[in-house]
């Protein structure tokens, strides 16, 4: 689990919430599904004339949902994008501004631990505002 005060933390807790199991970068080998995997693709920060910095950032990070059910994986990324989507406030230590879903789309199908049979994808990309 990503450290407290992080917005990892919050997202982390936030997909978990919609009950499905979150992993940071990459699941635990022999994962079976449903499962969401979630990344940090890129942060900016809001620079301050006189000091350099604002403590206001934006990331852009990228949720996959894994099912093994196309429609399955849909209800799962709609529960995911209820719980992550437009929330703003404090969770797990972080102190998130806003947050914006900006895209979502079927991702492509992966065989999982050798199986035969694919395992359906659902990638969506949020905006994260928050302050450090």
């Amino acid at each position: 689990m990503p450290n407290n005060g992080s917005p990892e933390s919050w997202l982390f807790h936030a997909i978990e919430s919609a009950g499905v199991p979150a992993f940071p970068i990459t699941p635990p080998e022999g994962q079976q599904a449903p499962f969401a995997v979630f990344t940090r693709d890129s942060t900016d920060r809001d620079l301050d004339l006189e000091d350099g910095s604002t403590g206001a950032l934006v990331g852009e990070f990228s949720v996959e949902v894994f099912c093994d059910g196309y429609l399955a994986g849909k209800v799962l990324a709609d529960a995911v994008r209820a719980a992550v989507n437009n929330f703003s406030g404090v969770g797990h230590g972080a102190t998130i501004d806003r947050v914006q879903l900006t895209d979502e789309r079927d991702g492509p199908p992966v065989l999982l631990n050798g199986r035969s049979t694919p395992t359906y994808v659902v990638e969506q990309t949020y905006s994260i505002f928050w302050n450090e």
